[in-house]
């Protein structure tokens, strides 16, 4: 839910699942939970034309929020980093039992895809020095190894498979969602599935994907992993 757009254009989030696994995560019996990111805009603007708010709303109000402001960031060192050692990360991030990334399938001009692990850069205060003085992928490791999902949803309902990650481009419609408590192999796994600029991309074509697999956070050889695959 970081931009000002509709579910057409695949820029995030499709609300009908982030609204069914909220639901999941209460009558699983969550005693506490809560939809958050870093969104491009401070206010509500993003959470209401995304259709977000108004799904999560219609579960449980008060659960859907956008931090923008420094209070609700706490500066951690981020042990074992290999190039970003510090940043400031959401509080309630850093006080949950469970992370789950729910990100959107789609392209992304600095990293070539944002899923599951690219998107935890919405859950800290300063991205900007991610793509300044870090190397990108490096950083959205070594943020990873400290905030690493217990389970990685990736929407691939739609898939913005050009001109990510604002759009407008070309949106691809599987009607799918993929689901790991692995997010490197939910990663990988997502990027084998479909078309990326109109071609075929491996895992390993992935920098922060191959990074990820290196350092021991997951698997990205997906043909050596149990797939299986649900119709509803």
């Amino acid at each position: 839910m970081s931009f000002v757009a509709d579910v057409d254009s695949a820029a995030n989030t499709h609300p009908e699942v982030v609204g069914e696994l909220l639901r999941m995560c209460l009558e699983a019996g969550a005693s506490s939970v809560r939809v958050l990111d870093h969104a491009f805009r401070a206010g509500r603007s993003s959470l209401e034309t995304s259709g977000i708010l108004a799904s999560c709303e219609g579960v449980r109000e008060g659960l859907c929020h956008n931090l923008t402001s420094e209070r609700h960031y706490r500066e951690i060192t981020l042990d074992g980093a290999r190039d970003m050692h510090r940043n400031a990360i959401m509080r309630d991030v850093l006080e949950a039992d469970v992370l789950i990334a729910a990100p959107v399938a789609k392209t992304n001009s600095s990293t070539g895809v944002s899923l599951a692990l690219k998107g935890q850069m919405g859950l800290v205060l300063d991205r900007g020095s991610m793509h300044s003085r870090y190397d990108l992928d490096t950083a959205i490791v070594d943020l990873c190894s400290r905030i690493k999902p217990s389970l990685a949803v990736v929407d691939a309902t739609r898939v913005l498979s050009t001109n990510g990650p604002y759009g407008p481009g070309l949106v691809l419609r599987p009607s799918e969602v993929i689901a790991s408590p692995d997010p490197v192999a939910a990663d990988a796994q997502t990027v084998a599935s479909y078309t990326w600029y109109g071609r075929r991309v491996a895992p390993r074509q992935v920098g922060h994907i191959a990074l990820a697999h290196a350092r021991g956070l997951g698997r990205m050889d997906v043909e050596n992993l149990n797939v299986q695959r649900l119709v509803l």
